[in-house]
């Protein structure tokens, strides 16, 4: 079922929002929105427009370029990948819940830039693994959906921001097959937001991670 993307017709506010350093990977499905692509410069947690763009259900698959995901919710936890945490002098990880699918011509990474949330300050580099098994996921592929943990390393001040709030909004990014202008290459560029999503917390989102923990 196919979704079109509506502008708000209020202004919600915004909490907080993610952008982020380099490359990583990130499932209810209950519809998909085919949205427009543009120009942004990730690299760095930073402030992202929310101007204009408009509000989707965290339930709604979006497809972005790259993939499509649809994100399932979000908890704060600081029992899993405990050494990873040690080593980044974080605090807790803030665990988003999501399922990917990438879309032709090739399998991708997840580029972080195209999934983020305000304000925050990370200490580290966010990690993606699979749910059941605990191992990392580097890689999507066309036509295959594979659920993923995102955990984003938070320092204890953010932790503590993030742990009161209800909703988290998320604001996704989409990117542009086209050619890299320095070496013709064809590929994913040009990161710009283009959706926010009110994303409720799940902390049956820290059962799973509990779970990778585990198996790792």
């Amino acid at each position: 079922m196919t979704t079109g993307v509506q502008p708000p017709t209020r202004r919600r506010p915004a909490l907080v929002r993610v952008a982020s350093r380099s490359v990583w990977v990130w499932g209810i499905v209950a519809g998909t929105i085919a949205l427009a692509l543009g120009t942004w410069a990730g690299g760095g947690f930073r402030e992202v427009p929310e101007d204009g763009l408009p509000v989707i259900p965290a339930d709604a698959l979006v497809s972005l370029g790259p993939f499509d995901v649809a994100i399932e919710g979000w908890t704060v936890s600081s029992s899993i990948l405990t050494s990873d945490l040690e080593y980044a002098d974080a605090a807790a990880w803030l665990v988003i819940a999501a399922d990917f699918r990438a879309n032709p011509p090739r399998s991708t990474v997840f580029y972080e830039d195209m999934m983020t949330v305000s304000a925050l300050e990370p200490v580290g580099f966010a990690k993606t693994v699979h749910p059941t098994d605990g191992t990392y996921l580097t890689y999507l592929h066309p036509g295959v959906t594979t659920p993923a943990l995102v955990l984003i390393p938070l320092g204890s001040s953010d932790a503590a921001t993030i742990d009161d709030l209800s909703v988290l909004p998320v604001v996704l990014g989409s990117r542009v097959w086209v050619a890299h202008s320095l070496t013709d290459e064809m590929g994913w560029f040009r990161t710009t937001p283009r959706a926010s999503v009110q994303v409720p917390r799940d902390d049956s989102v820290a059962e799973l991670a509990e779970l990778a923990e585990d198996a790792a």
